[in-house]
């Protein structure tokens, strides 16, 4: 898979990235305070490779927090899309699914 694009909402100081295209090699810029390492974060934490579990205390923003704490199920707050490149996870997404073929371009995961 590869990563297309990204989006992060509602995460510590970023209330909306908006989408964000990847390519090989993406640059993100930005004044100092603009968010950026927060974007990596919530990047990361979509599928970190240790810890990276959600604390609502340090990952929701300040203003949310006391309405969202209480949610069973919290808000998205990453949003990736991937293409799919590898012919044996397409086979098998097909298989899973049912889906034809052309239909199974992209893949949405959210946390």
């Amino acid at each position: 898979m590869h990563l297309k694009r990204f989006k992060v909402e509602n995460f510590r100081s970023v209330s909306d990235s908006g989408w964000i295209d990847s390519d090989t090699v993406t640059t993100l810029v930005g004044v100092n305070e603009a968010g950026k390492s927060n974007i990596l974060l919530a990047l990361w934490k979509l599928n970190p490779a240790t810890g990276g579990q959600i604390n609502k205390l340090e990952d929701m923003p300040r203003s949310k927090y006391s309405e969202w704490r209480d949610q069973e199920k919290p808000p998205t707050f990453i949003t990736c899309q991937f293409e799919l490149i590898n012919p044996e996870l397409i086979q098998k997404i097909i298989e899973l699914s049912g889906c034809a073929e052309e239909d199974i371009k992209i893949a949405e995961v959210t946390r």
